[in-house]
């Protein structure tokens, strides 16, 4: 078992959280401008951005694997919390050493929870 495992299926590391850094942004992300305008230019700054991954094993020793996205933006007197989204799927291997996580393999065909969508262009 590698030290990503140990993370996502919480066996060592209790309560832990694997993060890493937004590496681009939409080139029109002006929300600290548009917060500083509205609240009468309170210097709004961001104090954290990025995305995250902890997991969560189930009592029939299955891991789910939840990522997210969080940005907080502050200053003085208020904070601004974003979180768009955030959702749980079954991981049946770790995607780092290959061992197996979960005690049930759940089948990706047989999961409707997910949808494959081919646009074309």
């Amino acid at each position: 078992m590698c030290e990503f495992c140990d993370v996502i299926s919480n066996t060592e590391f209790k309560d832990s959280t694997i993060h890493w850094s937004v590496r681009s942004t939409m080139a029109d992300e002006n929300l600290e401008d548009i917060l500083n305008e509205k609240l009468d230019y309170q210097s709004f700054h961001t104090t954290h951005y990025g995305f995250g991954m902890y997991g969560y094993k189930d009592d029939k020793g299955n891991v789910s694997v939840a990522l997210e996205y969080r940005q907080e933006l502050t200053n003085y007197h208020q904070e601004v919390i974003i979180s768009p989204f955030s959702e749980m799927v079954q991981f049946n291997f770790c995607p780092m050493c290959g061992k197996q996580i979960s005690k049930d393999i759940k089948s990706f065909e047989d999961n409707h929870d997910f949808i494959i969508r081919a646009e074309k262009k």
